[in-house]
């Protein structure tokens, strides 16, 4: 069991239809990052949907707070969503100031809250920009 190096960012298509994606799938606690290259600046258009695959035990997401610099809002801390068992959520759009770090990257943490590994599937879209 891993989870993936790096959560895959679907770009979405303004004015266009776009399938869903596969999605990464979570089956250990622990980090993920999402990459620099992936989010292109445009944290503030990035959407996860979070669903939680586990039967028994809640999910819990937390977008890791930045670093400062560039982070200039990282004093407000983590994002934490907790995720009931079979529910999905959507989280986002993130703001860069909050939330990047200093290498570009945007880090997201699974952890079950059962003691159980956690068991989820990660889908995360870039919105186009406003047209």
């Amino acid at each position: 069991m891993a989870n993936p190096a790096n959560l895959t960012v679907t770009e979405l298509v303004a004015n266009a239809a776009s399938p869903q994606p596969a999605g990464d799938t979570i089956d250990t606690d622990g980090t993920v990052p999402i990459l620099a290259a992936d989010l292109k600046g445009a944290t503030d258009r990035l959407i996860l949907e979070v669903t939680n695959d586990d039967v028994a035990d809640d999910l819990i997401v937390t977008v890791l707070h930045g670093d400062n610099p560039p982070a200039v809002r990282e004093s407000l801390g983590d994002l934490t969503t907790t995720i009931a068992s079979g529910d999905t959520v959507y989280i986002g759009p993130l703001e860069s100031a909050r939330f990047i770090q200093a290498d570009g990257t945007l880090q997201v943490a699974f952890e079950s809250d059962g003691g159980a590994n956690a068991s989820a599937t990660v889908r995360a879209a870039l919105l186009p920009k406003a047209v």
